[in-house]
Parts: C-alpha cells; structure tokens; sequence
C-alpha cells in the first residue's frame, strides 16, 4: 500500500512539474512574440499581399470557427448557410441565386443559363451578386432584346468537374435551364497538383474532394483511437505555442514532392476533355446546350499594375502554395491550356468551348485581385466575352 502511495505521489508530482514548466514556457514565448512583433519587427501576414476589398473573402475562407461546407455524403458539398459572408446573397442551399423553387416558377418566356463552376466563377472578390460573371452576363442579356434572360449561379469555390456533373444531374430536371455553360479550367487542370490519388482519379476519370480522401467510419478498426490522437495533436498544436515552435524545428525542410504544372495537365488533359462530354451529353438529355469556358489568369497578364505584382509576390515569396519557380515560369510563358487543346479527342467530342486564358494578355487596368479571383471590372470583360460569343454562336 506504501508503495502505491508513493508511486501516486511521483507520478502526479511529474506530472505536475511538467504541466508548471510546459505553463512557464508557454507564457515566456508569449510575452516573447508580443515584444519583438510590437517593438522589433512588423509581423506579415497575408492580408498585406491583396486590396482591402478583397480582405472579407479571405477571412471567410482562412477562417475555422465554422465550416466553409455542409457536406453531403453522396459527393456533393455545398457552402455552409450559417457561415455567411457579408457581400454574398446566397439561397437556403448555399447557392449564390434566387431559391429554385422561384426559379423553376420563372415564366417559359424567360430563358434560363445555368453557371457552373469553381470560385471564380462563384464571383470570389466580387462586390456584390450583381457584379459576379453570371450578374454582368445577364444584364448583357436582357440589353436590346426583347427575350429575357436569367443566369443562375451555380458555382461554388473549390468546385472541379465531377461535383459539377453531379449538380447538374440534380439540379437540371429541377430548373429546366436552355443552357449550361461551365467556367473553369484552372482547379481541374492546375490546382489538382497536389492530388495524391493519381492510380484512382485517371481510373475513374472523377476528381475527389481533396479533403475527403481516405475518410474511414470512426467505428471501423481502432479509428477512435486514431482519430482521439490526430484530434489532440491538432488542438495542442493549435492553442500552444511552444508547441507550434517544437514542430518547427522537427518539422522537415524538404516538402512532399508535388507533380509539376506540365505533367499535372498532362495527367488530366483527358480527364477534362472527357467530362466536358459528360457535362455536353448531359445537358443534351435535359434539352439544353452547353458551353465550355477556359478561365484566364494572372500569370497570362504582361502588364502587371502595382497591387498585382504585390498579390503575385505573394505566392511567389510568402505563401507558396501554387508550385515553385519552375511552375509559374510554365504559367507565365503560355497558356495552360494548350497542351490540352493539342489533343486529337478534344476535336472528337463535339463539344463548343471558348479560351479565355489569354483574354488579359495586353490588359494594363487593375484586373485581379489574386491568381485567377478578379475585381469587379474583371468579371465584367470575363462575362462581355462569353456574351460576344453565345451572341454568335448560340443565341438566335
């Protein structure tokens, strides 16, 4: 009985020992940041890269007080209705338009466009709906003419093509559009460099949520327990600083090996080309016509204003999250998507598609806010091109 006593009495007073010295050290970093951020150095941060304007979005996207998604477990996310962000007028859905009960109510007078899509399309950075791809697209619509016209923004950030081929088998029976048209490009053929499920993505020829990849039920083997630990780690590493500094110094300089822009496009060329089909085939089934948009960026701009060489530096400098040197050299010297327009099946699928990637090539206006998120006057251009050409080709 002695002997358990004392071992308790050892135990909790290293335990105490360590939970006071682990306390100390904690509130010594504190006190050392707070000092050398207020009186040595100015502490940057993101929010330094990019226009004041732009500043909300980033917030909503950087924040983890609530989810960015609600997920629903057939492979579909849609953005969380109870994290909303100020500019954004969105539906109970998450949908940046009008509920699809008042749209599938709109008069057969009035002819409906549906919008697919990543951020971009969604309007990240834009001021208001109105001032998004599909809100200037449909004030160009309803210009002269006496047909009207409603564009239905179905975008959503992070979106790729599997989840939009999954919306529009949805969706398209419910809202009975004249036309589908898909902007995007860059997050199927760029920003999925850091896919790691290459073996199952060209298998399938689906692209996953990113994030979801090798999710397993928590009762399945001992994943409570994993999961309890991964769970800890990230809440210790979250709140304590001194263990965010012990992680840096263990934390490895080499970072994971990504796939280079080059090879990543030409790991999914076919892949997009092929649902570009699908996406075709199914708004044929729903008698509606379909167009393919290739979204532009900002390394396909020579002339750089003041605030996009700073937001560019940003990932060239601070926050490296778009490839190395080598990949926005690739980027800068031309257009991304020629490697996939080079494909004989590309000519096969019959399937109209507008290039947009060098649309800003000789631009010298403030257009991008960062990568491939433009201000206002952006989506604009962006939306009085897809009009020039649906005028030419489409409408009659």
């Amino acid at each position: 009985m002695y002997l358990f006593t004392l071992t308790c009495i050892v135990i909790t007073s290293i335990i105490t020992i360590v939970i006071f010295t682990v306390f100390v050290l904690e509130l010594i970093l504190r006190i050392w940041d707070l000092f050398i951020y207020k009186f040595l150095y100015k502490e940057i941060t993101r929010f330094d890269f990019f226009e004041s304007d732009y500043h909300s979005y980033i917030k909503w996207t950087d924040s983890w007080e609530k989810p960015m998604f609600y997920y629903y477990p057939i492979g579909l996310r849609f953005h969380n209705i109870n994290n909303p962000l100020p500019k954004v007028i969105s539906n109970s859905y998450g949908f940046r338009c009008d509920e699809f009960d008042d749209i599938e109510n709109l008069g057969t007078n009035i002819k409906k466009i549906v919008l697919v899509g990543g951020s971009a399309a969604w309007g990240f950075g834009s001021s208001s709906n109105n001032t998004t791809i599909a809100g200037y697209l449909e004030n160009y619509l309803n210009l002269n003419t006496n047909i009207k016209y409603k564009v239905i923004n179905l975008a959503l950030v992070n979106q790729n093509q599997t989840q939009d081929i999954m919306l529009l088998n949805w969706l398209l029976p419910i809202i009975k559009p004249n036309m589908v048209i898909h902007y995007g490009g860059w997050n199927e053929l760029i920003a999925s460099f850091n896919i790691e499920d290459v073996k199952n993505v060209t298998k399938y020829e689906m692209i996953p949520i990113n994030e979801m990849l090798n999710w397993e039920p928590l009762k399945a083997g001992n994943n409570i327990k994993k999961t309890f630990i991964k769970s800890a780690k990230k809440l210790i590493t979250q709140k304590l600083l001194i263990s965010k500094k012990i992680e840096s110094l263990f934390k490895k300089n080499n970072k994971p090996k990504k796939r280079n822009f080059k090879d990543n496009i030409e790991l999914f060329s076919e892949i997009f080309i092929s649902n570009m089909h699908r996406m075709k085939k199914i708004s044929e089934a729903y008698e509606c016509e379909f167009l393919q948009v290739i979204q532009p960026n900002i390394f396909r701009k020579k002339v750089l204003t003041t605030s996009e060489r700073k937001a560019l530096d940003a990932y060239k400098s601070f926050r490296q999250t778009m490839g190395d040197k080598s990949d926005m050299d690739f980027l800068q010297k031309g257009s991304y998507f020629k490697i996939v327009k080079n494909k004989k099946r590309i000519n096969n699928i019959n399937t109209k598609y507008l290039d947009l990637v060098d649309m800003f090539l000789n631009e010298k206006k403030d257009i991008f806010f960062s990568l491939v998120h433009c201000r206002d006057q952006g989506y604009a251009k962006i939306a009085r091109e897809i009009y020039k050409y649906l005028e030419l080709n489409f409408i009659k």
